[in-house]
This record gives structure tokens, sequence and C-alpha cells, in this order.
């Protein structure tokens, strides 16, 4: 017995120091690409080639409350539901709605590497018309979800030279990881201007409206285009053969959306970032994009 328990310290005591070890680790820098910025928004690398913008997000310095399908414990790689009380992912356990594709890869690099890069804008025309995911150029619009996978998935295949990196685009997971970043971040600031007769709820919906421009301009914590217009494919689907598209986006803001008044109380709300849709995997519209995602490799 004695013996069983000295073998489970040792384990534990080398899985903290890996975790450590991983914790201090910097975040990859693909050849080809080198540091953009490090500053309060996070973490960039741009790509040398075609000026594409990727920021790191550190999954380990997330809260561990992400979940896997068929996993009962916590990841903080996991899906997230923001979606409050009025529609939760979760808690039906007699339907499966949401079917993720891709997170097998995603699983690997988080584990591996401790986060992922997600592009900071969605796809967009450079000044030779081809496809690279900067802040200024024209979007590619009328995409459907075929083509924008496989755009995404010919990021790697053209710049990861030593096959350090795969990109695809995001699946739930990765898309969640990003809202569960900004929402942690968001909350800390509502927490600090939250004046003291003043509800949660009002003080999150009211610093909303005071950096909503900012946010529409610069981006939310360096990334862009996740507030209005359109929206965005990812490589999560629904079950119905009907709707097996997600998209992501088209937030009008960071605020909570309330449909009770009692949910106000409750702080069981709908985060407007976190919000996912479906359509067709042949449906194309003029305002929704996408982004990708640059998943590191073991060599």
């Amino acid at each position: 017995m004695a013996k069983m328990q000295q073998e489970t310290n040792r384990k534990l005591q080398n899985s903290s120091r890996k975790q450590l070890k991983s914790k201090r680790a910097k975040p990859p820098v693909f050849t080809g690409f080198k540091v953009y910025q490090n500053d309060e928004n996070g973490f960039f690398i741009i790509n040398n080639k075609d000026g594409s913008i990727f920021k790191w997000i550190d999954v380990r310095a997330l809260k561990c409350n992400g979940i896997f399908d068929g996993y009962k414990r916590h990841y903080r790689s996991g899906r997230r539901n923001f979606e409050g009380y009025v529609c939760s992912i979760f808690r039906d356990k007699d339907r499966v709605e949401y079917v993720e594709s891709d997170v097998k890869n995603f699983q690997r690099a988080t584990r591996f590497f401790g986060g992922f890069y997600i592009s900071i804008c969605r796809a967009r025309l450079n000044k030779e018309r081809e496809i690279a995911y900067l802040p200024v150029g024209p979007t590619v619009d009328l995409v459907n979800f075929a083509t924008a996978k496989e755009n995404a998935e010919m990021y790697s295949q053209k710049f990861s030279k030593k096959n350090d990196f795969i990109s695809a685009l995001p699946c739930g997971a990765a898309m969640d990881c990003v809202s569960e970043e900004i929402y942690e971040r968001f909350e800390k600031e509502v927490l600090e201007v939250k004046k003291e007769d003043e509800s949660m709820y009002d003080a999150w919906n009211r610093h909303s409206d005071e950096v909503h421009d900012d946010f529409r301009k610069n981006g939310i914590y360096g990334i862009r285009d996740l507030i209005y217009p359109g929206a965005e494919i990812t490589s999560e689907s629904f079950s119905d053969i009907r709707y097996q598209c997600a998209v992501r986006g088209g937030a009008r803001g960071m605020f909570l959306i309330s449909y009770y008044d009692f949910e106000k109380e409750m702080m069981d709300c709908y985060f407007e970032i976190g919000h996912r849709n479906f359509i067709s995997t042949r449906a194309e519209f003029e305002d929704y994009g996408y982004r990708i995602v640059l998943l590191p490799q073991k060599k």
C-alpha cells in the first residue's frame, strides 16, 4: 500500500513539474514568422510572406470549466456554454445537438503546447488578390463551408515549410476558448468599474456600451471582426441534417442578454460574443466569412 502511494505521489510530482515547465514555455514562433507584438492584448506573430497576423490563445491561463463530448472531467481547452439558462447545450442529456469536428488535432496541440494561434482577422484579399488574414483589404465573402475549410487547410500547406504547424477552421472548442478568454478579461474590467449600488448585470451592460465603439474599431483585445457585421464559419456542426454548419460572431457587443427578470439576479444570462448558430453547409452570405487557427505540431 505504501509503495502504491509513493508511486502515486511520484506521478503527481512529475506531472506538476511538467505543468510548471510548460507554463514557462514561450509560444512557438514558426519558421517564416516573427513576433508582431507582445503587450497587454496578448502575444502575436506575423507571417513575413503575406502579412497575416495571429494571436496566441493560452488555454492554460483559462479557468478549468470546459468539457469535451464523452468526458466527465473539466478541461481548460474544452467546450463552454455561453447561452445561459435559456438554451444549454450541456444540460440536455437525452439529445446530442452539437457535433464537434477537427477536435482531435486541437486537443493534441493544446495538450503539448498549452495553446494555439487564431487569426486576428477573417479572410481578406491582399493587394495581389490572394487570401490572407490581415486587417486591411476586402473580406472574402460568399463562401460556403467546403470552400472555407479547403482554404483554411491550404494555409499550412503553403506556409508551414518545416511542418511545424497545421491550419484549419476553428473547431467549437477553439472558439469557446477565444470567447472564454474575452469573457474572463471583460468580467475583471466590469468588477473594477462596478458601482456600489449597481447590479453586476447592469454594470456589465453599461461597461459594454462604454467600450463598444473602441472594440468595433480596434478589435476585442487584439481580435477584430467579432462584433458586427456578419458571422464566421467554424468546423462545428449540428446533428440535424438541414443545419450542418456552425457560424459564430455577428454579435452586437459584449453584453449579457436576459430573457427573464429573475435571470438578472442569477447571472444565468446569455453572453452575446459566445453566440453560435447553424446554417446549411451550402449556404453563402455576403457578410459571412471565416478565420483560421494554427495548431503547433511536435517535431
